[in-house]
């Protein structure tokens, strides 16, 4: 049997895939190939996608999800591959809301959850799960961060500067 190098991340969201512009682009500067599937009716639909997922390389579900949905965990339950839950607020919901039912959690079916439309820190998970087995996105995702940390410590010296010519 001969092993699939599981380097790919699926998006599978039951809101509007646009609202996960930032997480595609994101995982495509890490060179990260992404598979999508949205708006899915029935959760059958999506419970059959994932159950496929991993024998196309996929390494980490993200998941998209409304108010009121255990669409991830329905997920989960399908796969062995991670699964990332992204609740996506839209105008009138509240954040506690969304969270209160992933973090409840059922006992044994286990979803990562991030913030409240936390699409970046979603891909970045996804990333640093995908790193644990691939040496080449564990050195992209330390250069990512050391550029941060760099990016952060030039404009704390800017603000300084500012506040000193004051």
């Amino acid at each position: 049997m001969t092993e699939i190098r599981a380097t790919k991340v699926a998006i599978v969201t039951e809101t509007d895939i646009n609202i996960f512009q930032d997480c595609t682009e994101l995982l495509n500067e890490f060179d990260v190939e992404v598979l999508i599937n949205s708006n899915l009716d029935a959760s059958k639909d999506a419970g059959e996608y994932v159950k496929n997922a991993e024998s196309e390389g996929v390494g980490v579900i993200v998941a998209g999800f409304k108010k009121g949905s255990n669409f991830a965990e329905n997920l989960a339950k399908e796969t062995n591959i991670p699964v990332i839950a992204v609740p996506i607020k839209v105008e009138n919901d509240k954040g506690l809301d969304l969270l209160l039912p992933m973090l409840k959690g059922e006992k044994s079916i286990p979803v990562a959850t991030v913030a409240v439309n936390g699409i970046k820190n979603a891909a970045l998970l996804a990333v640093q799960i995908l790193s644990t087995s691939c040496r080449e996105l564990r050195e992209k995702m330390k250069n990512y961060k050391n550029d941060l940390k760099q990016m952060v410590e030039e404009r704390d010296k800017l603000l300084r500067q500012q506040f000193e010519t004051r």
